[in-house]
């Protein structure tokens, strides 16, 4: 947990009573570094590949009822670690789990409808950090809650209408990006033919 952010990622090993963990992130060693080093060089054009995918991504996907893709204001831009899309509930009748998993069953791979929301991780809802007496909290003498309906957006995206794409875990080349465009058509399709998506 002390490597990972301080999230509770490897669930066998039933760490649930663990509240005092900060998100630290302790993973790079010398060989990593080096390697780091290298990649710096080419971050430029990892990035840029990166842009081309998600605008053919965009393209492809922004004209399906209901679904939300990322728009960029002008002067803007973004690295794209992860392809964020929404459902939109008003439109959509069905789950979004149920589109994840009619896309996965078509063959597309890196999708995600959960993340963690972190203002419910054990640190905040005990607020316990350092030591047992709620330190850095009691530095601050305003009250501070994390109650667990204190992000309505961030829980509903999470419950109900985020949609990930991990573009950051595959060398994807634009040809791909067309591909994973063709199941997202064939399930919109079949949500019009079955009444689930209204205008």
């Amino acid at each position: 947990m002390i490597r990972n952010h301080g999230e509770a990622v490897i669930n066998s090993l039933n760490k649930n009573k663990i509240q005092n963990i900060l998100g630290y992130n302790f993973r790079l060693g010398e060989i990593e570094s080096s390697i780091g080093f290298e990649q710096l060089k080419k971050l430029k054009k990892i990035v840029k590949n990166k842009q081309k995918i998600a605008q053919v991504l965009t393209d492809g996907l922004k004209n399906l009822m209901g679904l939300k893709v990322p728009l960029l204001s002008k002067g803007y831009t973004h690295s794209y670690y992860i392809y964020p899309m929404s459902i939109d509930r008003d439109k959509i009748k069905v789950s979004k789990f149920y589109i994840l998993k009619k896309l996965m069953q078509l063959g597309v791979q890196g999708l995600r409808g959960k993340y963690i929301c972190l203002h419910k991780l054990p640190m905040f809802q005990k607020k316990i950090c350092y030591g047992k007496k709620n330190f850095p909290w009691t530095l601050n003498r305003n009250k501070i809650t994390y109650s667990k309906d204190m992000c309505p957006v961030a829980e509903s995206l999470q419950k109900e209408s985020f949609i990930g794409l991990d573009i950051c875990a595959y060398d994807l080349k634009l040809k791909d990006a067309k591909l994973i465009v063709m199941p997202f058509k064939k399930v919109w399709h079949n949500l019009e033919n079955l009444g689930k998506i209204k205008n």
